[in-house]
Parts: C-alpha cells; sequence; structure tokens
C-alpha cells in the first residue's frame, strides 16, 4: 500500500490500493512488476497540489522508483514540506532505477525506514541529519545489519566500529563533547542497529517516551551509559530483544534489571532473551514497576548452539526455578492459589501477559492471578517457524506434521481453557490469543479464544471469528501482540 495525507479540510487520507500482497512473501519482490509500480503512483501524486503533502507512506516492500523519491522525484521535489515519511523497502533489491535521495526534506517529525540497503546509508543519514531537531519519532530496521556492514566495509576497504557507526556515520556527531542530537524525540525504535555508550548522549531522556531495540548490538553498553548520564527517565514503553551480544553471559540480564531500578512509571514492558533459567531473575525486576505496569511481554527463545536443538526454538520458563515447591510433583494433585507464592508476577496489576509458555504450566501460573480484576488478555506466543514445522522441546507438540488450530485445541489448549475461562478460572479474562503476530501478520495457525456465554453450553470457551466484537479488545494490546518479533521481515 502507498498512501499519503494532505493539508486540505477534511484532512482526508488518500491510498492507493495497487493490491494486497503478502509483503513477506517470498514474490513480493516480483509483484507487481516494478516497472509499473512508478507510473500507477505517479497518476495520482500528480493530482496532488504542490506542497500540500505532509504524510508519504510506501510500505509495499518493494524497491521505491527514482520518479517517487530520487533527486528529482515528484515527492521530494514538489513537497519538500513532508512531515511524516515511513518506507518499507526491499534491503536485497538490485533495481538500477531505485534511487532515494531524502536531502530535500528538512521538515520530518517521523522518519520510519525498514529494509533500506547499503547504498541507501547516505540518504537515511541524510533524512536524519537535516530534522535533528524536531524528530519526535524515528524507527530504523537494518533487517540484516551483518550484510550491510559487509558490504560497507568491502566499499571503504576499512573495517567499521560498530561503537560509534550510528552516532558518526548516521548521525553525523564527532567523538569531542557529548551532544543530544534528538532533542524533541519522543519515539524511538531501532532494530538491528549498533549502539553504544556514545548514543545514549544524543538522546533526551527527557522527551523519550517509548524506546523499543531488538536485536542491536551493544545494547547493553547503551543502557548502561543511559544510567550514568543520572538524568530522568521518563519511560512509558520499553521493548529489548537480545542479540548474539550477550547469549553467552548474564550481563543482559543484570543491564535490564537494573536499568529497571533507575526509574518508575512503565506501563509496557517486552523483553526476548535467550536464556530459559533467567526468567526468576527478570521477574523479580519488573516488580520495580508494579505501580503503573500494564503489559508485560517475556519471550524466551535458545539459540540453535545451546545443545539442545540445532535450530532457534521457543522455549518456556524453568518451572523448577518460578515454582520450586511443584517441580516434580504428580500434575494430578489438586493446587490452590497459595501454593504459588514465588511467582513475582502476581503481584502485578497486568492487563496483558504474554509469555512463549506451554500449556502445562499455564495453570500453575493462572493460578496467582484469581482473584486479580484486571487481566484482560492472555497471549500464548509462538514463532511461526516453530508451529509450522514441529519445532518445540513440549511433548504435546512433538510432530513433524504442521500445526492447525484444531489440531492444536485437541492437543492441550482445549482442557487449559476449560479450566481459565471457566468458574474456577480468571474472571476478568477476555481473551486467550495463540501464535505469532509479528509485523502485522495474520498466520492461518494463529487463533483466538474468548468466553462462552451462551446458556447451557458445556464449553466455557469459543473460537473468536473475523468480525466479532473481541477483536475490539485485541486492537487495544495491539503492539504488545506484535513486539519482539522473532521472524525476519525479509528473507533471502
Amino acid at each position: 500500500m502507498i498512501a499519503w495525507e494532505t493539508d486540505d479540510e477534511s484532512d482526508f487520507e488518500n491510498e492507493i490500493l495497487l493490491e494486497s500482497y503478502d509483503m513477506f512473501g517470498e514474490t513480493m519482490r516480483d509483484l507487481p512488476e516494478f516497472c509499473f509500480l512508478a507510473p500507477k503512483a505517479m497518476m495520482v501524486l500528480r493530482e496532488l497540489p504542490d506542497g500540500q503533502l505532509h504524510t508519504f507512506s510506501w510500505d509495499l516492500g518493494t524497491c521505491v522508483p527514482s520518479e517517487i523519491l530520487g533527486s528529482d522525484g515528484w515527492v521530494t521535489h514538489h513537497h519538500p514540506s513532508l512531515r511524516s515519511l515511513s518506507l518499507t523497502t526491499d534491503p536485497y533489491c538490485e533495481e538500477t532505477e531505485s534511487e532515494i535521495d531524502l536531502s530535500s526534506l528538512r521538515k520530518l517529525q517521523n522518519l520510519t525506514w525498514r529494509g533500506p540497503r547499503a547504498k541507501d546509508i547516505p540518504a537515511l543519514s541524510d533524512a536524519i541529519r537535516g530534522n535533528l531537531p524536531q524528530l519526535q519519532k524515528v524507527g530504523l530496521d537494518l533487517v540484516d545489519w551483518p550484510e550491510i556492514q559487509l558490504e560497507l566495509t568491502w566499499d571503504s576497504e576499512e573495517d567499521i566500529d560498530e561503537e560509534s557507526w550510528f552516532t558518526h556515520t548516521v548521525l553525523g556527531l564527532t567523538s569531542g563533547l557529548p551532544t543530544v542530537a534528538f532533542a524533541a524525540i519522543r519515539d524511538l525504535s531501532l532494530s538491528q542497529v549498533p549502539l553504544g555508550a556514545a548514543m545514549a548522549h544524543a538522546i533526551n531522556f527527557n522527551t523519550l517516551s517509548s524506546l523499543r531495540l531488538r536485536k542491536c548490538p551493544l545494547w547493553d553498553g547503551f543502557l548502561k551509559s543511559a544510567m550514568e548520564l543520572k538524568v530522568p527517565i521518563k519511560l512509558k514503553t520499553l521493548e529489548l530483544q537480545y542479540n548474539d551480544d550477550v547469549t553467552q553471559s548474564d550481563r543482559g540480564d543484570v543491564v535490564v534489571g537494573n536499568f529497571l531500578g533507575v526509574f518508575e512509571g512503565l506501563e509496557d514492558l517486552f523483553l526476548c532473551n535467550p536464556k530459559a533459567e533467567s526468567a526468576v531473575v527478570l521477574w523479580h525486576r519488573v516488580v520495580y514497576q508494579q505501580a503503573t505496569l500494564k503489559r508485560f511481554v517475556h519471550h524466551q527463545r535458545l539459540i540453535g548452539s545451546s545443545g539442545i536443538s540445532k535450530q532457534d526454538m521457543d522455549f518456556p520458563p524453568d518451572p523448577s526455578m518460578l515454582w520450586p515447591q511443584d517441580y516434580g510433583k504428580d500434575r494430578d494433585t489438586p493446587r490452590v492459589e497459595e501454593d504459588y507464592p514465588q511467582n513475582p508476577l502476581a503481584s502485578l496489576k497486568l492487563e496483558f501477559i504474554g509469555l512463549s509458555c506451554y500449556q502445562e504450566l499455564l495453570e500453575s501460573f493462572g493460578l496467582p492471578f484469581m482473584k486479580k480484576v484486571s487481566w484482560k488478555v492472555l497471549h500464548i506466543r509462538r514463532s511461526h517457524t516453530d508451529i509450522v514445522h514441529g519445532v518445540t522441546t513440549s511433548d504435546i507438540y512433538d510432530s513433524t506434521e504442521p500445526a492447525s488450530p484444531g489440531r492444536l485445541l485437541r492437543l492441550g489448549t482445549r482442557r487449559f481453557a476449560q479450566w481459565i475461562f471457566g468458574p474456577q478460572g480468571i474472571q476478568s479474562l477476555q481473551l486467550v490469543v495463540f501464535g505469532d503476530y509479528a509485523h502485522g501478520v495474520q498466520y492461518p495457525e494463529n487463533f483466538i479464544l474468548c468466553r462462552n456465554t451462551e446458556e447451557g453450553s458445556e464449553a466455557h470457551f469459543r473460537l473468536v471469528n473475523q468480525g466479532d466484537p473481541e477483536e475490539d479488545v485485541l486492537n487495544q494490546y495491539r503492539d504488545a501482540l506484535e513486539a519482539c518479533p522473532t521472524e525476519p521481515l525479509f528473507s533471502m
């Protein structure tokens, strides 16, 4: 989809619907044919008066034709006062007729770019440097930093210093006195962007309310430096997805725990780390934010070199650490709420909880919440790759056959759903969501359960169908559902 917004009285948002393509599919780069994209877009763009465009989005996941955003592109030439630009482009695009030049745009307040190529880094740098004083929202997903690093190193024949690459090359900051570059920043989302201590000095934490760091090299050094600044931190949303830099040590968990203890007011906390045994440590640190925290996601995904599997896979919290008094007991033994005082999350007033946890453990997990009135949505997170290929450490998913909602219900979810929506379950809970919602994709294996209010029915739950009013509840927590994606935005 290509979309834009104009300055007319109705503030009407216009859209060009070329077709509804799956931007993550293998054929996305071929459909529609690249040569037809520019003419179709230009037919409508030419109808807009010069200088009236203030929002432009290219979210097709393809190359952008030079006629649109090139040095003489229609948008950059006729609408230099653009205030919001969102791009989702193909990082592996080799189309020669796709050159991007954003140097004329000097009024941007919001900039999002997912999938820039190595050759697009100068254009990205121009867009950021030229708008630093007023940028309020910045989202950057490099998709494949190792590939970009390789190309940049090949071109310059010099090694890249990850610690300073973003601040020096992209932001244009010198190694002298610290400079607050993002003076007005409110929302910062970075994926596979190498950070470091210097980056912390470039951010105005007094204005920053949302910080998302997904698989960013040296992110732990960035957070440590932020704490050392001794400046007020006013975050409402924090998302941290570990990368391989911290897989072999506990330093990432230590940094996260310390960071959560230096400020208050957090409402959304989304974590993804590769250590199954660290859950209890992190959860105790989460309690620091108990006064305000409403949405919590913890996705644990072990790296293939862990020795358990040759490929990455989701992994649940270790029950022997979360509930040691219960570990090894007969699962048919009745449990009561008081059996689980060790679950630190029980002290929180959460509305949304997302866990990469198996149904066998969820009843035990949910017991401390029986008297809570705040919990509305439970997301049982499963990476799409694991579902399709049957990759799991849980016996109930030990199958090489692709999963389906019906099969999953038969194998474990039915008993759990019957309990949690039943008279002995969580009365405040409205939805149980299963599956992978990363990048806004609706995979066919995903499904949603809600409370069954039909009189006389023995089933305490039912499937939510498209168009049901329960979807409105789901949309309130879209950010939490899509947090910490384990599937790649693009694949080769």
